[in-house]
């Protein structure tokens, strides 16, 4: 019986683990600042068939010698402060959340674009990186688009003085705006990584003429994207909202807590196939414990207002 209980797994880094054998019932594992270089992993790592939670972060390693693909359940990989990782491992198709922050040598995120449940992603301060608006357009490519919320950080520079404003934005949508897109795109120039922000989300029948608007459509083919925070609210998060009526064609953002914000209408795309489907096995799939991870949710709606944490 106290066998079965045992499932998760916290290295001492006194100990050498490169012969090491885990359980293979473990759920999380935790070998974070334990001094471990290249070739000092054990093998065994990829044998954990119900692994969901690896936790590497603070060691030397420029590369993992062996495929995470092998781990058919991990969802949460941390490899921040990893300071001398070049590229990252083959992952499985369940991984939901991915961070390498200040993982100053990281070069490659390989082929991200085939993680399709991916909806967080944090690179802050891995300034290597080329094309880091990839991340964006596979994330949005994925299976998580429909109802799930997602949060990107992108490497970004330290902000020259606490940022304490509100912005207000309306974003008008066209009559059919509910089939033809899935959701909205709040970035923003503020580049604190471990921060939040509130997010007060209104419909209205007409404009505003004092509010900034915003008729923007998200370009999946940009070659760049200059926002170091973007995060993604779809439609189908807010419908169970007392203020939700599909048939209102402006919706205002009063964003707190960060600067030069921008919101954009993300379009469906035109082989989504069936939604709802697709929206099952998001949450089949892509449930990833980030509460029991980190004791906090991502994004969070409190009395309607959306509250954004990076």
């Amino acid at each position: 019986m106290n066998r079965i209980r045992l499932q998760s797994f916290q290295q001492d880094s006194s100990v050498n683990l490169k012969f090491a054998q885990f359980p293979c019932f473990l759920r999380k594992l935790n070998l974070s600042f334990c001094k471990l270089g290249d070739e000092d992993f054990p093998s065994s790592i990829c044998e954990l068939v119900n692994l969901q939670v690896l936790d590497l972060r603070g060691n030397y390693f420029s590369r993992l010698h062996f495929s995470l693909s092998r781990t058919p359940n991990l969802k949460v990989l941390n490899l921040s402060c990893c300071e001398s990782h070049v590229e990252l491992p083959d992952l499985p198709s369940s991984i939901a959340i991915l961070k390498a922050n200040i993982c100053s040598s990281l070069e490659s995120l390989g082929y991200i674009s085939n993680y399709k449940w991916l909806w967080k992603v944090s690179l802050w301060n891995s300034n290597k990186l080329p094309r880091r608006e990839r991340v964006l357009h596979s994330m949005l490519q994925g299976n998580a688009v429909e109802n799930r919320f997602m949060s990107l950080t992108l490497p970004g520079r330290q902000p020259e003085m606490f940022c304490n404003t509100t912005t207000f934005i309306t974003l008008q949508l066209p009559p059919n705006w509910n089939s033809e897109f899935t959701g909205f795109l709040v970035s923003a120039e503020n580049y604190l990584w471990k921060d939040e922000c509130v997010i007060v989300i209104k419909q209205e029948m007409s404009m505003d003429p004092q509010t900034d608007h915003h008729h923007d459509e998200f370009d999946i083919n940009l070659d760049s994207y200059e926002y170091a925070q973007i995060g993604y609210v779809p439609f189908g998060s807010l419908r169970h909202t007392p203020w939700w009526n599909s048939a209102h064609t402006n919706i205002s953002f009063e964003i707190q807590g960060k600067r030069n914000c921008k919101v954009e209408r993300v379009p469906r795309r035109s082989n989504s196939g069936d939604s709802r489907e697709r929206a099952n096995d998001t949450l089949d799939c892509s449930e990833c414990l980030e509460e029991e991870y980190e004791y906090r949710n991502t994004f969070k709606i409190i009395n309607d207002p959306i509250r954004w944490r990076l």
